[in-house]
Protein backbone atom coordinates (compact mmCIF):
# COMPACT_ATOMS: atom_id res chain seq x y z
CA UNK A 1 0.00 0.00 0.00
CA UNK A 2 1.28 3.49 -0.99
CA UNK A 3 1.01 6.42 1.61
CA UNK A 4 1.61 6.47 5.44
CA UNK A 5 0.92 3.55 7.22
CA UNK A 6 0.04 3.96 10.96
CA UNK A 7 -1.00 0.53 13.23
CA UNK A 8 -4.28 1.13 15.15
CA UNK A 9 -5.21 -1.59 18.03
CA UNK A 10 -8.56 -2.05 18.20
CA UNK A 11 -9.48 -4.70 21.08
CA UNK A 12 -7.63 -7.91 19.66
CA UNK A 13 -6.67 -6.82 16.41
CA UNK A 14 -4.62 -4.86 14.86
CA UNK A 15 -5.27 -2.44 11.94
CA UNK A 16 -2.98 -0.51 9.27
CA UNK A 17 -4.81 2.37 8.13
CA UNK A 18 -3.42 3.90 5.02
CA UNK A 19 -3.75 8.06 5.99
CA UNK A 20 -3.90 9.41 2.36
CA UNK A 21 -6.91 7.53 1.56
CA UNK A 22 -9.87 9.66 3.58
CA UNK A 23 -12.46 7.17 1.38
CA UNK A 24 -11.98 3.91 2.17
CA UNK A 25 -13.47 1.23 4.14
CA UNK A 26 -11.13 -1.19 6.48
CA UNK A 27 -11.50 -4.80 6.21
CA UNK A 28 -9.24 -6.79 9.15
CA UNK A 29 -9.26 -10.37 8.06
CA UNK A 30 -6.40 -11.62 10.54
CA UNK A 31 -6.58 -11.41 14.57
CA UNK A 32 -3.64 -10.08 16.45
CA UNK A 33 -2.61 -13.14 18.36
CA UNK A 34 -1.90 -14.67 15.17
CA UNK A 35 0.73 -12.04 13.74
CA UNK A 36 4.01 -12.38 14.68
CA UNK A 37 5.18 -9.63 16.76
CA UNK A 38 8.73 -9.39 15.89
CA UNK A 39 7.63 -8.86 11.97
CA UNK A 40 8.50 -5.72 10.31
CA UNK A 41 5.57 -5.33 8.08
CA UNK A 42 1.86 -6.42 8.47
CA UNK A 43 1.39 -9.60 6.40
CA UNK A 44 -0.59 -8.79 3.18
CA UNK A 45 -3.65 -10.76 4.35
CA UNK A 46 -4.03 -8.76 7.29
CA UNK A 47 -6.23 -5.90 6.06
CA UNK A 48 -8.27 -5.21 2.70
CA UNK A 49 -8.74 -1.96 1.39
CA UNK A 50 -11.81 -1.09 -0.44
CA UNK A 51 -12.76 2.12 -1.94
CA UNK A 52 -15.86 3.26 -1.61
CA UNK A 53 -17.95 3.38 -4.98
CA UNK A 54 -19.51 6.02 -6.71
CA UNK A 55 -22.80 6.13 -8.42
CA UNK A 56 -24.64 8.89 -10.87
CA UNK A 57 -27.97 8.20 -11.14
CA UNK A 58 -30.60 10.10 -13.55
CA UNK A 59 -34.68 9.84 -12.96
CA UNK A 60 -36.42 10.85 -16.09
CA UNK A 61 -39.92 10.00 -16.87
CA UNK A 62 -41.05 9.09 -20.15
CA UNK A 63 -43.90 11.91 -21.48
CA UNK A 64 -46.87 10.82 -22.23
CA UNK A 65 -47.40 9.67 -26.24
CA UNK A 66 -43.33 9.72 -26.19
CA UNK A 67 -41.54 7.02 -28.61
CA UNK A 68 -40.18 4.18 -26.52
CA UNK A 69 -37.96 3.78 -29.47
CA UNK A 70 -36.52 7.38 -29.16
CA UNK A 71 -36.14 7.32 -25.37
CA UNK A 72 -34.26 3.92 -25.46
CA UNK A 73 -31.83 5.14 -28.61
CA UNK A 74 -31.31 8.45 -26.58
CA UNK A 75 -30.23 5.90 -23.40
CA UNK A 76 -27.91 3.68 -25.47
CA UNK A 77 -26.27 6.93 -26.84
CA UNK A 78 -25.75 8.05 -23.57
CA UNK A 79 -24.55 4.74 -22.20
CA UNK A 80 -21.85 4.14 -24.91
CA UNK A 81 -20.45 7.80 -24.06
CA UNK A 82 -20.19 7.01 -20.64
CA UNK A 83 -18.66 3.73 -21.17
CA UNK A 84 -16.41 4.97 -23.16
CA UNK A 85 -15.18 7.82 -20.43
CA UNK A 86 -14.80 4.54 -17.63
CA UNK A 87 -18.19 3.97 -16.35
CA UNK A 88 -20.44 1.16 -16.23
CA UNK A 89 -24.18 1.63 -16.89
CA UNK A 90 -27.15 0.64 -16.73
CA UNK A 91 -30.81 1.59 -17.35
CA UNK A 92 -33.56 0.66 -15.01
CA UNK A 93 -37.23 0.89 -14.87
CA UNK A 94 -39.27 1.82 -11.86
CA UNK A 95 -41.49 -1.19 -10.95
CA UNK A 96 -43.05 0.05 -7.31
CA UNK A 97 -43.01 3.52 -6.75
CA UNK A 98 -42.59 6.23 -9.17
CA UNK A 99 -43.68 3.40 -11.80
CA UNK A 100 -42.46 3.76 -15.36
CA UNK A 101 -39.46 6.50 -14.67
CA UNK A 102 -36.50 5.19 -15.82
CA UNK A 103 -33.32 5.50 -13.71
CA UNK A 104 -29.87 5.83 -15.55
CA UNK A 105 -26.99 4.84 -13.38
CA UNK A 106 -23.64 5.23 -13.71
CA UNK A 107 -20.81 3.54 -11.72
CA UNK A 108 -17.24 3.44 -10.45
CA UNK A 109 -15.28 1.89 -8.13
CA UNK A 110 -13.78 4.61 -6.66
CA UNK A 111 -14.03 8.78 -6.70
CA UNK A 112 -10.55 8.66 -9.13
CA UNK A 113 -12.63 6.59 -11.28
CA UNK A 114 -15.33 8.80 -11.17
CA UNK A 115 -13.10 11.62 -11.48
CA UNK A 116 -11.06 10.27 -14.62
CA UNK A 117 -14.60 9.65 -16.20
CA UNK A 118 -15.82 13.51 -15.91
CA UNK A 119 -12.72 14.64 -16.95
CA UNK A 120 -12.96 12.84 -20.45
CA UNK A 121 -16.69 14.10 -20.47
CA UNK A 122 -16.43 17.87 -19.57
CA UNK A 123 -16.40 19.93 -22.63
CA UNK A 124 -16.75 16.93 -24.66
CA UNK A 125 -18.61 18.07 -28.23
CA UNK A 126 -20.18 14.55 -28.38
CA UNK A 127 -21.78 14.84 -24.78
CA UNK A 128 -23.14 18.32 -25.41
CA UNK A 129 -24.42 17.54 -28.73
CA UNK A 130 -26.46 14.30 -27.24
CA UNK A 131 -27.70 16.92 -24.44
CA UNK A 132 -29.00 18.99 -27.20
CA UNK A 133 -31.06 16.28 -28.68
CA UNK A 134 -32.60 14.33 -25.76
CA UNK A 135 -33.59 17.82 -24.40
CA UNK A 136 -34.76 18.79 -28.59
CA UNK A 137 -36.33 15.10 -28.91
CA UNK A 138 -39.36 16.06 -25.83
CA UNK A 139 -39.48 12.33 -25.12
CA UNK A 140 -38.80 12.70 -20.90
CA UNK A 141 -38.64 14.96 -18.61
CA UNK A 142 -35.65 15.16 -15.68
CA UNK A 143 -37.26 14.13 -12.40
CA UNK A 144 -33.98 14.01 -10.57
CA UNK A 145 -30.20 13.70 -10.31
CA UNK A 146 -28.10 11.91 -7.65
CA UNK A 147 -24.15 11.13 -6.84
CA UNK A 148 -23.84 8.83 -4.12
CA UNK A 149 -21.05 7.35 -2.87
CA UNK A 150 -21.21 3.76 -0.70
CA UNK A 151 -20.48 3.36 2.96
CA UNK A 152 -18.69 1.02 4.69
CA UNK A 153 -21.28 -0.98 6.73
Amino acid sequence: MAGRLEAVKIGCLLVSVDKTKELCQIRVTADLNKIDKDQDEFPINLLEIIMASVALQIVSKPLPGSDAGTIMANMKEAAALWRSAGAEVKVYTVSVGEIGNLVFTAHWGNYEAYGKSLDKMVGEQSVQALMAKINASGTAEWVRSNLVREMPI
